[in-house]
């Protein structure tokens, strides 16, 4: 064949390629040389998310519609979670509690503890000590003065007292006058009985009983003194920290729960179907939204198996789509398809004998308002040497 019959098969060549959108697989760029570059047809293709909360619930907002463009962390959809937010509130106030009590454990006794405690101590110490130690000589011969003395006023009184009473029946002495010397005689006696049972108490001494009591509280003082200054014993912080942490994985659970309570875009994303109404009821775990990722797209291309030895991961790819023919694309290859399959119906390769192809995934660099998925595609591969 001349160059003018060549020239006019490569017209006819990319002209077929042209009519099919970019389908056809396999089609080849000729120079005057021999084979240049490999022309694979496929699609555009975009990741897929399917959403949903493993809390479920009753739909309090829906935040997004069909077709909007999400941000990453953007929120979608509020359930209304009182019973989940009420238990985090919960947890969070025992949680608090514990790290309070924690914290006093590892701290120890205040300064003014201790003071008082010393003080309790050394006051129960001093009345042991008075208890044991009653009745001194001094005292007792004081108590019996003290009753002589009383003795000796009552017996005045009662002279007193007799007197004015002979003097009342004489008419000499009023009436009043008796009656004060007999409240004189009366209090007298009083006073007399009061130092004869000091007397009495003195010689008698404490009872056992009492000397028990108080040698016992004198003890349970120390100890508390004794505890305060140890401080904590090692299991019981243990023990306390053991509960703070308890409390708090649990806080941690019920924040989670609680955030379940808000469905959020996990990347930039586009959203395709969102499939609930404010007031819907949904069990957990449902999807409801599905997310096409803005930032996760390629190209899908079908190479057949002669030509699989020419292209790897890693290739440069220029790839142009329909509605941009004249814009070229960067792309990367990323993996080839361990297995053969057979030609896609909606895929036609320019060589109808090779049907046996391998698919290949090509990382496109463009923005993701010019790709679209399901968009017809082309991929232009150098070929490496046989």
């Amino acid at each position: 064949m001349n160059a003018s019959g060549r020239a006019r098969t490569l017209l006819l060549v990319l002209l077929a390629v042209a009519r099919a959108g970019g389908a056809g697989a396999g089609a080849l760029w000729w120079n005057g040389q021999g084979p240049h570059e490999l022309v694979l047809a496929g699609v555009v293709e975009v990741q897929e998310v399917h959403v949903g909360s493993r809390l479920g619930g009753r739909v309090a907002e829906v935040l997004a519609a069909e077709g909007d463009e999400v941000a990453a962390g953007a929120p979608l959809v509020r359930f209304e979670v009182p019973r989940e937010r009420a238990r985090r509130d919960q947890l969070a106030a025992r949680l608090a509690q514990a790290a309070a009590l924690l914290e006093r454990l590892e701290h120890g006794a205040r300064p003014e503890e201790l003071a008082a405690a010393e003080a309790a101590a050394g006051a129960a110490r001093a009345r042991l000590a008075a208890l044991e130690g009653w009745t001194r000589p001094e005292e007792l011969d004081q108590a019996e003065a003290e009753q002589e003395a009383a003795r000796a006023d009552l017996a005045l009184a009662e002279t007193t007292w007799r007197r004015m009473d002979a003097l009342q029946h004489e008419k000499v002495a009023s009436s009043q006058q008796a009656d004060d010397a007999r409240a004189a005689r009366d209090a007298s006696g009083a006073r007399l009985r009061a130092a004869a049972a000091r007397v009495a108490l003195l010689k008698a001494g404490v009872r056992p009983d009492e000397i028990r009591q108080a040698r016992e509280e004198a003890r349970r003082a120390q100890a508390q003194l004794d505890l305060l200054k140890a401080g904590t014993r090692s299991e019981e912080l243990a023990e306390a920290r053991a509960k703070r942490d308890e409390l708090r994985a649990a806080l941690a659970e019920a924040e989670a729960d609680l955030a379940e309570g808000e469905i959020r875009a996990p990347a930039r994303a586009r959203v395709e179907v969102l499939a609930v109404r404010k007031g819907d009821l949904l069990s957990p775990s449902r999807p409801v939204a599905r997310l096409l990722l803005q930032e996760d797209l390629w190209v899908k291309v079908f190479c057949p198996e002669p030509d699989l030895g020419r292209i790897a991961v890693h290739d440069r790819v220029k790839v142009q789509v329909d509605s941009h023919p004249h814009q070229d694309f960067d792309g990367v290859v990323t993996q080839i398809a361990g297995e053969s399959e057979f030609t896609p119906r909606n895929v036609q390769s320019l060589d109808e004998r090779w049907n046996q192809v391998f698919s290949v995934k090509i990382h496109v660099t463009a923005p993701p308002e010019l790709l679209k998925p399901g968009m017809a595609a082309r991929a232009r591969l150098p070929r490496r040497a046989e």
